[in-house]
Formats: structure tokens, sequence, C-alpha cells
């Protein structure tokens, strides 16, 4: 049972919820946070409207294996025509007891150190393009299996941040980056003036890979040596890509973890998931809008 007094309070906390923080209420009035949760939830008048945006909320979280966060989640809600700011979100979800898979860093692996030729740096950390096939990225990561290593080359349009082109092999060789190449190369129209970026690993800097920028008019560009910075929104890419996917450590077999990032980029990245550098748009409505423009 609650005293008048405290109900009066949690009440008070009810009414001004979206004026003021809960934190700072409960601390001026001398309650507990948890109790006016509790209370909210056994006592406290039940908000139609809310509960349909609790629903709504908590549907869009399990289509996206809960991956978003709430200002995704309230980009997806606006998305469907409602109204709803972030920090109602926030707190349905915190009612909600929902919480997006957090980042975790990665340790940067590449082989710059090789008797290849290096590119100049034509990017200089100025990801502002003006269309899509203007700019593309590339780089390697490492997945880690319980049979192994598995290695994962990914070709990006800058623009869309659009992934056309990847690959997963079970070595670092050249061929890898190569193939995703070409498979990105074979989806879009090829135009002039376009720039490759990548890292300066080995792979990137073969003759074989050269010959094949050439074949399609591509102008190479490189990283700085070990600065990941140059190569940003690739880094972003795979960080959300092994966080979103648990990736971190080796919980699945080399098939599964091939099933999962077929079906993370293809049916998830590239099409579903809502890209805060797009300002919440998907990486394919931005792409295809831009193309027919």
């Amino acid at each position: 049972m609650y005293s008048n007094s405290i109900s009066l309070n949690y009440q008070f906390i009810e009414d001004h919820r979206e004026e003021f923080r809960i934190v700072k209420m409960v601390e001026v009035l001398q309650v507990s946070k948890s109790g006016y949760y509790n209370w909210r939830l056994h006592i406290g008048a039940t908000d139609p409207e809310e509960e349909s945006l609790k629903d709504l909320i908590m549907s869009i979280y399990k289509e996206n294996y809960g991956r978003y966060g709430y200002r995704r989640i309230r980009a997806e809600i606006r998305n469907r025509g409602l109204t709803i700011n972030g920090k109602q979100v926030l707190r349905l979800m915190h009612e909600l007891n929902l919480r997006a898979i957090c980042p975790k860093r990665h340790k940067k692996t590449t082989d710059s150190k090789h008797s290849e030729p290096i590119n100049e740096n034509l990017l200089n950390q100025n990801f502002t393009v003006q269309r899509v096939e203007q700019v593309w990225l590339s780089d390697i990561t490492y997945l880690k299996t319980l049979e192994g290593w598995l290695y994962l080359s990914v070709v990006m349009d800058l623009y869309s941040r659009r992934i056309p082109g990847w690959e997963l092999s079970e070595s670092l060789a050249k061929e890898s980056v190569i193939n995703a190449f070409k498979k990105a190369a074979q989806t879009y129209k090829i135009t002039a003036d376009k720039i490759f970026h990548s890292d300066r690993g080995v792979q990137f800097a073969s003759d074989e890979f050269r010959e094949e920028l050439k074949k399609y008019g591509f102008t190479q560009s490189m990283s700085g040596r070990g600065n990941c910075y140059d190569n940003a929104p690739m880094e972003s890419f795979f960080h959300t890509l092994k966080n979103e996917l648990l990736l971190s450590k080796a919980i699945d077999s080399k098939y599964k973890t091939r099933i999962k990032i077929f079906e993370y980029i293809e049916f998830y990245y590239n099409k579903k998931r809502l890209h805060s550098s797009l300002n919440y748009r998907t990486p394919d409505k931005v792409f295809f809008d831009k193309l027919i423009c």
C-alpha cells in the first residue's frame, strides 16, 4: 500500500514526466525511482495510447533483433506516420526494460608492411560526396568462428553507405578483395571519375587488384599508415556488424557465420536498417532515390 503523500508525489511525477527528468523529480520529492515505476505498473492509470506505443516499440525492437536504440526506434515510428519525441521513446523503452546492443571496439588488423607501392590519400577524412558511385570504400575484417577464422572483404558506396559487393574467405589472399570488387562493379553502372579508397593492405596494393581498378576507371586512394579514421565509415560498418551479430566471440560454425553475414548484409543492412548518417533512412532508399534524380 502507498500513503497518500507518496501517491501524490508519484502522481506529480506521472503528470510532469514529459517536462522534467524523472531522476531529478524523484530526487527533489525524495522518493525512489523504482518505487515510482512499481506504482505506475500496479496503481497508476493505464494510458491506452501509451500502451499502444509500447506494443509498437516492442515490435520494432524485436523486428530488429534488439539492435535499435531509442533514436532509430523513434525514426522508425515517425516513418510510420506517428509523432513522438525521443524522451518519450527512451522512457517507454526504460519501462519495457529494453536496451540496444552496445557497441564495442574491435582490433584493427592490416598488413601494411610490404614492398608494394602506396597511393596518395585523396579523401583526407572528407567523407562528404555529392552522388552515388562517386567514392567506394573497402576493407577486410576478421570473423572468429568455432572452426577458425573467416575473412570478410567489403565494398561500400560512400554516399549511400550501401554494400554492393562482399566476399567471405578462409584466407587473406588478394582474390577475396578482387571478388568483392568485381561483384560491386557488376552491380553498379560504372561512371568516370570514381575513387576507390582502402587502407594500405597488401591485397589492395597488389598488381592484380590495381589492374581491376584500372579496368573500371577507378583512381586509387589509400589511408595513412595505421590511421583507422582515414576509413572511418568502413570501420563503423564492421563495428556495427560484429556488434549486432554478436561476432566478437566464436559462437557459431563457419557455415552458420556465412549465413548470418549473407542475411545481415543482403536482407537487413542494405534494405531495412535505418542509418543515422543518412538521416535515418536505409542505404537502399538513399541509393535508389539518388539514382532516380
